[in-house]
C-alpha cells in the first residue's frame, strides 16, 4: 500500500528532460503490475503522472487506485488504463475509486477494459481534450460524480448508476 497523504505532498512518477531544442516526457506509472497493488492518496494530496497510467497489468494482477477527499488530484499526461492493461486477454483487474470531489485529470485517452471498474462517490473524472480524446468503457463505470469526455460504451460496458451493493441491480446497459 501506498499511501500520499497531507497537503503539498506529491508523487511524481516518469521523466521530463528539457533541453534547448525540446522538452520530451515519459515513463509509465503501473499500479499492480504483477501482484496486488493499492495507492490511496488524501488530505489535498497528489499524483502527477508524465506517461501512461495502468491499473492491473499482467495476469491475475490486481490493481487499485483511491481518491479520498476534495483537494486530492492526480493528474495523467498520456492514456490511462483500467483493468487488462498486458492485452485484451489478460486477467487482470483494475479499480479507479474517486470520491468527495477529488479530481483524476487524463491528457488522452481513457481505457476501461472487461475487468477494470471506475467508482465515482462524488468525485469527478475528466478528458482534458474531451472533444479530442475518448473514454473507451469495455467494463464498469458506477456511482455519483462528474464524467467528463467523450465516452464510446462496448460491447461489455455497463454505466450503472448506483455504488455499492445498489450496483448489482441498478445499472443502465
Amino acid at each position: 500500500l501506498l499511501t500520499i497523504n497531507g497537503t503539498g505532498t506529491r508523487l511524481v512518477t516518469g521523466i521530463e528532460v528539457t533541453n534547448p531544442v525540446r522538452t520530451a516526457s515519459g515513463g509509465d506509472f503501473y499500479v499492480g503490475y504483477n501482484g496486488v497493488g493499492d495507492v490511496e492518496v488524501s488530505g489535498r494530496g497528489s499524483i502527477e503522472s508524465l506517461g501512461q497510467a495502468v491499473i492491473g497489468v499482467q495476469d491475475f494482477a490486481e490493481g487499485k487506485v483511491l481518491l479520498t477527499d476534495r483537494g486530492t488530484r492526480w493528474t495523467i499526461a498520456e492514456d490511462l488504463t483500467i483493468g487488462n492493461g498486458l492485452a485484451a486477454n489478460s486477467s487482470a483487474h483494475g479499480l479507479l475509486v474517486v470520491n468527495n470531489d477529488a479530481q483524476v485529470l487524463v491528457g488522452q485517452e481513457i481505457f476501461v477494459n472487461p475487468l477494470g471498474q471506475i467508482q465515482l462517490g462524488g468525485g469527478r473524472v475528466e478528458l482534458l481534450d474531451p472533444v479530442g480524446d475518448t473514454i473507451n468503457n469495455d467494463g464498469v463505470i458506477s456511482g455519483g460524480g462528474v464524467l467528463e469526455g467523450f465516452m464510446a460504451i462496448g460491447a461489455s460496458g455497463q454505466l450503472r448508476n448506483a455504488a455499492g451493493i445498489a450496483n448489482e441491480r441498478e445499472y443502465l446497459l
